[in-house]
């Protein structure tokens, strides 16, 4: 159990480029699930799905990213030794994953909102676009503001380096 624990805690990991701290890790997943979900009830109603209500959201979206990374998780442990190429694992794990989708979370959401394959798989799709792009927003302006954090600390050491030579220099 401790191979599945630690494989699907790599998967998420490398989904967030391998963040630096508890915090980014918790702030990225908090943001691409909320993501997720608000967008998936937004391009349901896009596409043309009919019953939009929030527990089907929830329940096709946990559903889904549940088997996708329980996918991910045995190909990586059964299917992928040491010797394997680094292009064959990403192609797996992406293989995987859209199996998942393509065959039990795309039905499930004919089955719970009611619509047709085409309606479903253009509305994962969308989804899976916008929540990557705000995602891809939410790391990046979290590391703008460290970064900003940052040089507010050296100008603040630098006004107080400055401060300390001009009260040393008047008479």
């Amino acid at each position: 159990m401790d191979i599945w624990k630690s494989e699907i805690m790599a998967i998420i990991q490398g989904l967030f480029s391998n963040p630096s701290t508890r915090t980014e890790e918790i702030l990225l997943a908090g943001a691409a699930t909320i993501a997720c979900i608000i967008a998936l009830r937004l391009m349901s109603s896009a596409f043309g799905l009919k019953r939009n209500e929030w527990w089907r959201i929830v329940l096709v979206f946990v559903t889904t990213t549940a088997l996708a990374l329980a996918a991910v998780a045995a190909a990586r442990i059964y299917l992928l030794g040491a010797t394997s190429t680094p292009t064959l694992r990403l192609g797996l794990q992406i293989g995987a994953a859209v199996l998942v989708v393509l065959i039990v979370g795309i039905p499930l959401q004919l089955l719970l909102q009611s619509g047709t394959y085409l309606e479903s798989l253009m509305a994962f799709a969308t989804t899976l676009f916008v929540t990557a792009l705000i995602t891809a927003g939410v790391y990046t302006g979290y590391h703008a503001l460290k970064a900003g954090g940052v040089q507010v600390e050296r100008a603040k050491e630098r006004n107080k380096e400055t401060r300390v030579e001009t009260e040393g220099l008047t008479p």
